[in-house]
């Protein structure tokens, strides 16, 4: 199911970057402003942000053994359930510990087409984004994620925001007959770097040192917007997302910051090329 990596990626992590059952979601420029150069834009993602992911492996096994019951109760989505899978999962007796995943790639290089997406993912997704355009979020890009083992099909659509201010990630997953989605508003301060967000997702895997997430479970995309608002109004130093090069900073930074948290946790195993 989508997590937040990220948000992460799933996204990719924020890609986060949604919340699969193991999972894992944690993307060209289309904004509609050209790129500004640092002198123009002083609150421009600062290069330290500018994260190299080519030293992290193409692919990584998922160790769920490694998260702590609480985690895994998140990412199933139940409680109860969850806590015998996991100790089962501990004890090596599912093939949750199977499920294979992709390692990060930087934001510029993680476009996918529409088409690349599938239903139920695809409708639903396009579904939140048509009501996104009405409140100022605009220029969607799409990017897909895919697991083997736990079989696991998610996409992302992210979208930057006419104040500059935020950018949104629109996330959805199907395992089996199961589909979730949720939606994550994102902002960044420069000095010093940090990332916070305002989601409608249901917690998942802890969060790595400098993000923060703001919950408000199940409440609609237009609710978030107003509560993420009066957050960005106390901070002086926020990034302003001119375009998806911006943006592109901050997911692999967050990418970055995921995955190095889920490796030195033993969570993320490197997995050989088949």
């Amino acid at each position: 199911m989508p997590t937040d990596n990220h948000g992460v990626h799933t996204e990719r992590g924020l890609q986060p970057d949604l919340k699969w059952t193991t999972l894992l979601s944690p993307p060209g420029d289309a904004g509609r402003s050209g790129n500004m150069s640092a002198a123009l834009n002083p609150y421009a993602p600062p290069q330290t942000l500018s994260t190299d992911l080519r030293s992290f492996a193409p692919r990584y096994r998922v160790n769920t053994s490694k998260t702590t019951i609480r985690e895994f109760q998140n990412l199933s989505g139940r409680p109860i359930v969850g806590a015998f899978v996991w100790l089962a999962a501990r004890a090596g007796l599912t093939r949750l510990n199977g499920q294979i995943i992709d390692g990060p790639k930087a934001f510029a290089e993680d476009q996918c087409e529409l088409d690349d997406l599938r239903d139920p993912v695809r409708s639903h997704l396009l579904s939140i984004s048509d009501s996104a355009g009405t409140l100022g979020f605009h220029s969607p890009v799409y990017s897909v994620s895919n697991s083997t083992g736990v079989e696991v099909h998610g996409g992302t659509i992210r979208m930057l925001h006419d104040s500059g201010r935020s950018f949104l990630q629109i996330l959805a997953s199907t395992s089996g007959a199961l589909m979730q989605g949720y939606e994550i508003i994102v902002s960044a301060t420069s000095t010093p770097a940090s990332v916070f967000s305002t989601t409608n997702g249901p917690p998942n895997y802890n969060l790595p040192v400098g993000v923060t997430v703001h919950r408000h479970v199940g409440r609609p995309l237009h609710e978030l917007l107003d509560s993420h608002k009066r957050l960005t109004d106390q901070i002086d130093n926020l990034m302003i997302f001119q375009s998806f090069t911006d943006v592109g900073a901050v997911m692999d930074h967050l990418s970055a910051l995921f995955y190095t948290d889920k490796i030195a946790r033993g969570i993320f195993v490197e997995e050989p090329e088949p």
